[in-house]
Parts: C-alpha cells; structure tokens; sequence
C-alpha cells in the first residue's frame, strides 16, 4: 500500500502496488483519479516531471512500458470484483482446487495470487476498505466479471453474501477510520495522511 506523490510531496493518490514478476507490477488506483494517476505515471515516464527537484539526478532507470488495463480492447484487462467480510475466505475456498485453497488460507493482507476459478485467470488479493480482517479484491478479465460474479453470489448464499455498492463500502471504511483521497485525504483542506492519523 502506497501514496503517490508530487515532487513538494503533495499526495496524488493512494493506491495498492503488486509486484507479479521481477519487472511487472500492477498498480489498483482510486478510479475517481485514474486519468490524473495515467497523466502522471506518463510525465514520470517520460521525464516531464522530476522525481525529487532538489535532486534532479534522481531519475527512473528509462521508459517503462505502461499498459492501462482498463481501456477498451486491453490485451490482459483486468476489472475488480470484491469479496469482503468474515465469511469472504470460507466463500472463495469454495471455488478453489484443495492446493489453492491451502494457498488461501496462508495469504496474509496485501498479499496476492494468481490463480484459476472455473477456467478464468484471476489475480486474488487479500485487502479491503471495510475494516473486516478479512476481505479479497479479484482482478478478472471483463468478459469473465459477470461468470465471476455469478459463481461468487451462489457461493455464498448460505453465508448472506448480498451485493452491495460503493456507498455501503464508504460506510463501513469511514466507521473503521480508513481515509480516502479526495474525500477525507488531500482535498480542499489538503490533508496529507500523517495528519489525518492515517498509517498504512
């Protein structure tokens, strides 16, 4: 978990960072500012913006290759489909092959794993904003979200697992103190997230 940030240390955005190989990681930004977060990984890429003005040396190490996986048409799109709540992990074992269900179970929060439910690819991270010790995102091809969607529900009838929308999430993360930016962090009073209590 992560801030970006501009060079005087303004927050742009907080934003959850996997690492799937060596040099390949996935980056899951509010959607709110997502063209804001691509306008400025681009200016950093490109060599617009300096990282550190009172250090103009510091530089990434060359272009990166960057891929937005939520355009139109994206080769490896990914959408979020989320899981929260004490009986989240029980749900999703239920998917799972005995191996990834073991996997499941040893993944700890802000870990990940790729795996297979039903024959779909899905990146399963272990987070949340609702203040549940447990809960999962699944970053699932689009084509693959309403199959995904549909497995997830029927899964979890006997457990109450109902769809909810992102003003029941908001509920529950301000209840838990978790902050997000552009409501409780940065904002107009430009609130940075030591001031708001905020530790990741």
């Amino acid at each position: 978990y992560g801030f970006l940030l501009t060079p005087e240390g303004e927050v742009i955005d907080d934003l959850m960072v996997y690492r799937r190989g060596e040099d390949r990681f996935l980056l899951v930004v509010n959607a709110v500012n997502e063209v804001k977060d691509w306008n400025w990984l681009r200016a950093v890429n490109s060599g617009e913006v300096l990282l550190d003005p009172e250090r103009p040396w510091v530089s990434p190490d060359g272009e990166v290759e960057l891929s937005d996986l939520k355009a139109e048409g994206a080769e490896d799109g990914r959408v979020d489909l989320a899981l929260q709540g004490p009986a989240s992990r029980d749900v999703l074992a239920r998917l799972l092959s005995p191996r990834d269900q073991r996997r499941l179970r040893a993944l700890r929060r802000t870990e990940f794993l790729e795996l297979s439910i039903s024959g779909k690819e899905v990146l399963l991270a272990r987070t949340g904003y609702t203040g549940e010790p447990l809960g999962y995102e699944l970053y699932v091809h689009p084509g693959d979200a309403r199959e995904l969607w549909e497995l997830i529900l029927e899964a979890g009838k006997e457990f109450g697992v109902i769809p909810c929308g992102l003003a029941a999430r908001d509920s529950l993360r301000t209840e838990a103190g978790l902050p997000l930016y552009g409501h409780e962090l940065a904002g107009e009073l430009s609130v940075g997230p030591h001031e708001a209590g905020f530790t990741p």
